[in-house]
């Protein structure tokens, strides 16, 4: 029978090992390929960066203050949720204090009145009472009771130093946590006003760009520019994603159409298909609305570009599947990065004015194999 446990057991062992085998090697070959997605958009940047006529200082000035600023922001946002944990914690540390000093309160007056008692009673307290008790039986009753009073007074006594060491050990934990707030608020402090400077940066740098671009011809020669590294992005992710997989387990994004929540509520500013400048229309919505609002994504999928592109800001794109990609411009920070699986609905970025603009707002584009789609087939009816 032993033997036969044992042929049971290794036999699981074995499948186990068959089975977690292909698991890690699939894991370390999505890895890879994920590892070589990042570098060919990191060349592709660089790239584009040195063959990019308008790679002026200015446009530089302006792309180094928005990326600072976006950075700035993640870490202020990170910051304040460690001081509402810490917060939190504090809040909990109190009220764990506040009960262990009602606890000692309560012991001490107990063990106040033990020893009260005991003083009242004399030193001599079991010869008092073999003194005073004729009947053997009982004297042992009563010594056995007297017993049990001494173990109980000293179980209240062990039990209020146990109180007064937990209280200390509480106590030194509120004072480590309060040092660790006030670092944390004065780090906080140095972030905003890095944020600030970086914000004060940008309007510099997007006042000179400005003045470099004062012609419609200049301002359509950027626009083709702009669109045309895009469509460069867009291809190489096109041949990079096709090595890539996507769980099953969700409703394909085809069947989503006209079902699909939009990426942020606001005002509808330009819509697809609206003439841009000349021949140049918009291939997405640009939607109005308050700095800082989440962006979600319209349907799940994995990140395949976070970063910085020029004209369109901190840039994020998702990959649906069956060729179906969602892009989302402008923001003022990204949540997501390359390679991380998001679901719907899911925030992955904030609404912000990064690639140039005056005001913020998100510009948002549904793409098919490369092609731009009229987000209004996809979204539901606002």
């Amino acid at each position: 029978m032993k033997a036969g446990n044992s042929t049971v057991r290794a036999l699981c062992l074995l499948a186990g090992l068959l089975l977690c085998g292909p698991l890690q090697a699939d894991k370390a070959s999505e890895q890879k390929k994920l590892d070589a997605l990042k570098g060919r958009i990191a060349e592709l940047q660089k790239n584009l960066r040195a063959s990019s006529q308008d790679h002026n200082q200015q446009s530089k000035a302006l792309r180094e203050s928005e990326v600072a600023a976006g950075k700035l922001r993640q870490q202020i946002s990170a910051s304040q949720h460690a001081l509402s944990q810490l917060k939190a914690e504090l809040k909990q540390l109190d009220k764990e204090r506040q009960q262990l000093q009602r606890a000692r309160q309560q012991q001490q007056e107990f063990i106040g009145q033990h020893i009260n008692a005991a003083y009242r009673m004399g030193r001599e307290e079991q010869i008092k009472l073999l003194l005073n008790e004729q009947d053997p039986a009982r004297f042992n009753r009563l010594l056995k009771y007297h017993d049990y009073f001494l173990q109980a007074r000293n179980d209240k006594i062990q039990g209020y130093l146990d109180t007064i060491t937990k209280l200390e050990h509480v106590q030194a934990d509120i004072t480590k946590k309060q040092q660790q707030q006030l670092a944390q608020q004065q780090q906080l402090k140095q972030q905003q006003a890095g944020l600030k400077e970086r914000i004060a940066d940008r309007k510099v740098a997007l006042a000179a760009l400005s003045k470099t671009i004062n012609s419609d011809k200049k301002q359509l020669s950027k626009l083709q520019r702009e669109r045309a590294a895009l469509e460069q992005v867009i291809a190489e992710l096109e041949r990079a994603i096709a090595e890539l997989d996507l769980p099953g387990n969700s409703e394909p994004f085809a069947k989503r159409q006209g079902k699909l929540q939009w990426p942020v509520k606001g005002q509808l500013r330009k819509r697809f298909g609206n003439r841009r400048q000349a021949d140049i229309r918009w291939n997405g919505w640009l939607l109005g609305a308050r700095a800082g609002t989440p962006v979600n994504a319209i349907h799940h999928g994995r990140v395949v570009f976070s970063d910085y592109l020029r004209g369109h800001g901190l840039l994020i794109i998702l990959d649906h599947g069956d060729g179906y990609m969602s892009l989302y411009a402008h923001n003022q920070v990204l949540l997501k990065e390359t390679g991380e699986w998001v679901q719907s609905g899911e925030p992955i970025s904030r609404v912000g004015s990064s690639g140039g603009l005056d005001n913020s707002a998100l510009y948002f584009e549904i793409r098919k194999n490369s092609q731009p789609r009229n987000p209004a087939k996809w979204l539901k009816r606002s």
